[in-house]
Parts: structure tokens; sequence; C-alpha cells
């Protein structure tokens, strides 16, 4: 018997729950790739991240997205902000946030088909 109010579950062929590890895999090495394309800021200081915008652009999912980000090399401070080294540079220093957004959307409709 299956309940109105919950999507069904996502299962592979053996039966098995099918979880978002996949999804969490390719976006933090998406958002880790662009960490790391310009030494220049990577090496002098880091980035920071907000945490709201890419909830926004995955699924809107608290621990999704805390896992890409805690799997791409963020991690909170103590104000509360995602970094990564020291947090001094906007991920839009080194990257288009459109296309990155994109990106992660478009990833997310793969994993996760409505």
């Amino acid at each position: 018997m299956s309940r109105i109010s919950t999507l069904p579950r996502t299962t592979n062929k053996h039966g098995r729950v099918r979880s978002d590890d996949a999804l969490v895999y390719e976006a933090s090495s998406i958002v880790r790739s662009v960490i790391l394309r310009y030494k220049r800021y990577s090496a002098a200081g880091g980035f920071h991240a907000d945490f709201r915008w890419f909830k926004d652009h995955l699924d809107d999912d608290d621990a999704l997205t805390q896992r890409v980000l805690t799997s791409a090399g963020f991690a909170p401070d103590e104000r509360g902000s995602w970094v990564w080294r020291r947090g001094v540079w906007p991920l839009a220093k080194v990257t288009d946030m459109d296309a990155l957004g994109d990106a992660l959307v478009t990833l997310v409709d793969v994993h996760r088909p409505v």
C-alpha cells in the first residue's frame, strides 16, 4: 500500500534505493574544478560560497547543498559562511556564476528526474 503524500522511491534494478552519492560527487567535482582553475586565487586566500545560492540551484535541498559544499572542500566558519581555505575571494572572481548554476541545475535534473 503506497502513501499518497510521498513520492515513490527510486530504486535500481536490484531493488535498492538510489542515493544522491553520484549527484554529490559530480556537483562537487564541478565546484572543485572551478576552485582549482586559477592557482593565484586558490593559493592566495581561497574562496567563499553563498549557501543560499547553491541551495537555489541544488533543488532547494539543505542536506544536498551541505554535502556538495563539504565534498568540494568548503566548511562553515565561525560567522556561518561557507569558506574554502580562508574564504577571501567570491567564486564569481573565477567563474561565470550563471554557467555554474546552469550546470548544477542540469545535474540535478539528470539525477532527480521529475
